[in-house]
Parts: C-alpha cells; sequence; structure tokens
C-alpha cells in the first residue's frame, strides 16, 4: 500500500546525497588487520583477525563467526591451493543461500545483463565451468585431442558475433568457446575466488577494500558486520556493499586486499587465542588451530524495549525520541520484524550527519496524523508552501478531529475537547490501519461510521 505523505518526506529526508567515499572509513578509526588461521568460538568456527602477529604461541585476535556451510570454504582460502569442480562446488552454496549477504546486495542494476543475479547464482552453481564447457563445439575439439588428430578450430565456430555472450555463463547465451589452453583450467583456490571472479565479469567491479564493522547503531549494542568496497573499471566512484563479516573476510582474501578492522570492535570483542595443533577427527590430519584460552562468554545485550510506532501521537513526540529511541522504536515494530528489514549502520548515520536513514525506515510505520504533520513542517523548513498547504488540505476526518480538541483544549473548551475527542475515537476505531494514508486501500476494509457510533449509544 501507498503512503503520499510518507513519500514525500522520505523524498525531502534523502534529497542530500552521500558520496560513497564519505561512508568508507579511515585509518583513524580503524586498522587494517591479517587473517592468522581458523579456530572454534563460541561452539562454532571461527577465522581469527589481528593487526600484526607477535610471534609467540598466544595472541590478541578478533574471532570472526563462520557459518557452517562457510567454514571449509573459509579453510581453503587460507591454504591457497587450487582445486577442481567437486571439491569448490561442493562447499560454494553456502554464498547464495544467505538472506542479507554480498549475494542479495551486489548492484546488479549496473550488471551487463538484466539477469546478472541469476547468472551469479548459476555460475555457484557450476554453470560454464571453466574447462568444462559443453558447447559441441569444446566437447569435439577435447575428444579429438585425447582420441584423434587434434581439432581444427574454424573461425566461425570460434568468433561468431551472435554467440558472444557479455561474460561467461550469461542466460540465453551457449557455454563460451574455448581453446586448448582454456580447457587447462585447474580450478579455483576457494569458492571466494570464483565469486570474485563472476563479480568482475558480471557487474565489471573489483574488491578493492573490505571492513569489519559495528552492524549495530544502538549504544548498549554492538553486532559484528562486513562491507566491501567495489570499484567500477570505469572509473566512476566506488560502491559499497554490505554483507556479513565472514564473508567480507573470504573475499577480502580471495582479492589479496587489506581487512580493516574498527578499533572499537578490537576492544569489545578480541579474545586471547593460542596456536595449537588439533585433529577435527580421529583419521583426519593435524592441523594448526587457534583456541580461545580465556573464559570470558561472548557479551549478548539485553532485549529492546520500547513503544509501538502507532502510539506516538505528535511530531513533537517523535521529534523528541532523539535518534537512540527512534531506533528502539523501530527495533520494537511488528512491521520492521516482518519486512526482516535491517537498522542503518552507524557509518550510514554518522555520514549523513542526521536521522534520515532512520526516518526512512520508521515514519512509514507510524500513525497517517503523525506523518502528516511531519511531513507539513519537513515542506515548510524547504519553504515549500504550497505543498505544505496541499498536505494541510488532505487531512483526514480523523486527523481533523484530533487537530480541533488540541485547538479546544488550548482554549479552555472542555465540551468542545469531548466531542472533538469522541469524533476522534470513532474515526480511529472503524479504520483497519490507522498507519495508512485515508484513500489508500479499499474503503470497504474500514467498519461504517454510523454501525460504529450506533455501536458506543448502545
Amino acid at each position: 500500500m501507498r503512503r503520499p505523505a510518507a513519500r514525500l518526506l522520505i523524498t525531502a529526508l534523502t534529497a542530500r546525497a552521500l558520496e560513497p567515499t564519505q561512508l568508507w572509513p579511515t585509518t583513524q578509526t580503524c586498522v587494517s588487520c591479517r587473517a592468522l588461521g581458523m579456530g572454534d568460538y563460541d561452539g562454532g568456527a571461527a577465522i581469527f583477525m589481528a593487526p600484526a602477529a607477535t610471534g609467540g604461541t598466544k595472541v590478541e585476535a578478533l574471532p570472526v563467526p563462520v557459518g557452517a556451510d562457510a567454514a571449509i570454504a573459509m579453510e581453503k582460502a587460507l591454504k591457497g591451493q587450487e582445486y577442481g569442480k567437486v571439491q569448490t562446488l561442493t562447499v560454494a552454496q553456502g554464498l547464495v543461500n544467505r538472506d542479507g549477504g554480498v549475494f542479495d546486495n551486489l548492484p546488479y542494476a549496473m550488471g551487463k545483463s538484466k539477469f546478472a543475479k541469476k547468472d551469479l547464482y548459476d555460475r555457484i552453481r557450476g554453470k560454464d565451468w571453466p574447462g568444462r564447457s559443453l558447447k559441441p563445439q569444446n566437447v569435439f575439439s577435447s575428444l579429438k585431442e585425447r582420441f584423434g588428430k587434434k581439432a581444427k578450430v574454424r573461425l566461425e565456430d570460434a568468433e561468431r558475433d551472435e554467440d558472444q555472450a557479455p561474460y561467461r555463463g550469461a542466460y540465453g547465451f551457449p557455454p563460451v568457446y574455448e581453446d586448448a589452453q582454456s580447457r587447462m583450467f585447474a580450478g579455483y583456490v576457494s569458492p571466494y575466488s570464483l565469486f570474485l571472479e563472476a563479480i568482475g565479469d558480471m557487474l565489471d567491479c573489483d574488491v578493492t577494500s573490505a571492513l569489519l564493522e559495528d552492524a549495530c547503531p544502538l549504544d548498549d549494542r554492538t553486532d559484528l558486520a562486513g562491507a566491501l568496497r567495489l570499484q567500477p573499471r570505469n572509473g566512476s566512484a566506488p560502491l559499497i556493499v554490505e554483507c556479513f563479516a565472514d564473508e567480507a573476510v573470504g573475499l577480502a582474501l580471495a582479492a589479496n586486499v587489506d581487512v580493516l578492522t574498527e578499533r572499537s570492535l578490537l576492544e569489545v570483542f578480541s579474545r586471547t587465542a593460542r596456536f595449537g595443533l588439533e585433529r577435527r577427527t580421529s583419521v583426519a590430519p593435524l592441523k594448526m588451530r587457534l583456541q580461545v584460552v580465556d573464559n570470558l562468554e561472548p557479551r549478548i545485550a539485553e532485549a529492546v524495549e520500547a513503544d509501538a510506532p502507532e502510539t506516538i501521537k505528535s511530531a513533537d513526540e517523535y521529534d523528541a525520541l532523539g535518534t537512540q529511541g527512534k531506533l528502539r522504536v523501530l527495533v520494537e515494530a511488528e512491521e520492521f520484524k516482518r519486512r526482516k528489514l535491517r537498522l542503518p549502520r552507524p557509518r550510514v548515520i554518522n555520514a549523513a550527519g542526521n536521522d534520515a536513514p532512520v526516518d526512512e525506515l520508521l515514519i512509514p510505520l507510524l500513525d497517517e496524523a503523525v506523518r502528516r504533520d511531519l511531513a507539513v513542517e519537513a515542506a515548510l523548513k524547504r519553504g515549500d508552501i504550497a505543498g505544505a498547504a496541499a498536505l494541510m488540505a488532505g487531512k483526514s476526518k480523523r486527523h481533523a478531529a484530533r487537530d480541533r480538541a488540541a485547538q479546544a483544549s488550548a482554549d479552555g473548551d472542555l465540551a468542545g475537547e469531548l466531542r472533538a475527542r469522541d469524533d476522534e475515537a470513532v474515526y480511529s476505531a472503524i479504520r483497519a490501519d490507522i498507519t495508512q494514508d485515508e484513500g489508500s486501500y479499499s474503503r470497504f476494509l474500514d467498519k461504517d461510521e454510523w454501525y460504529e457510533r450506533q455501536r458506543r449509544r448502545n
């Protein structure tokens, strides 16, 4: 359902565009870290990050939890050995089967094909694997190389314009033609290397840096997350893609770039870890792994407590919440939870210099009367008198009754205030959803006014 007043206000709040470089931190707040190795933390696998090696058997390191579907992929990335198709693809699916990760957040709109996201998913599933392309000419050439004379490739088979895909594995195009040298492909170091190559082919971007940051803007909570900086090859401004922390580390290893880590994260989450040899099963070889030696439990923040967004009764009450109050209300909103939305990261809020990233998520969930009052205020601040007048003229009956009640209270008219409050209660009771603008959904979803007034009299 559309909310016109919300759309007008959000447009005003987001009018100040942010340069991507403003959103990427500097070494003043971050330190460059490198991967020390895999280990166990909080009952699961983790990769340990530290600014520099101390040379001893104990180190202060930041354990980055790695999902069960990505632990083996991360170990391959650390090992640096090339693996074939089966060993790579069997541990690659975790990169595309996560909600809200790098696969979902990549800028597919700038891709060479409108099917870029589908093509990336298919590539991770093994489509058009290098050295294994099933184009008839490739199969024929491979068989001839093994069992017969060297194949003579006709020019039209290798370079026909209609068969030129924008990149390997593109939807609607035949497999890429490969010569004998291309079919000698050994494999990828890890699924992250495959993913990185696909990003370069489909989006024409390179990963130039990775970031580990606090993803929660609430003062009393700290959540570890990651982000990637993509540099388009056409020289345009860099892009920032938010992702999970282990995805940022894995892709940074594949791209051989630094991992910037916020100093505050190192202070909160760093643990003393010890190197040691470990055998995962009775028949597995010994591996060097890290173990946390302190007894500190991971810090778990208390549950957030706040009122629902629709309980906010005025624009002044909304403004008085402040950034932290708005965030708490947003976290507890049922619609926010239902849509599985995420809070804007502190980096984004700091770069904006105001609450616009929070308002963009919270204002559409407010009472329609409060939302319209905020829209009127925003229009007046930017000097849009005509827009403010149009918004005021479009007030709902419920909103008008609330204004009459407030005016009567200010004038000392108790009887008038009671009548207006009664009207407001009636108009609120008959509405199917008071957070929706009047007329934005079918009126047949609301109760009849006469019925509600008669019910109250009886």
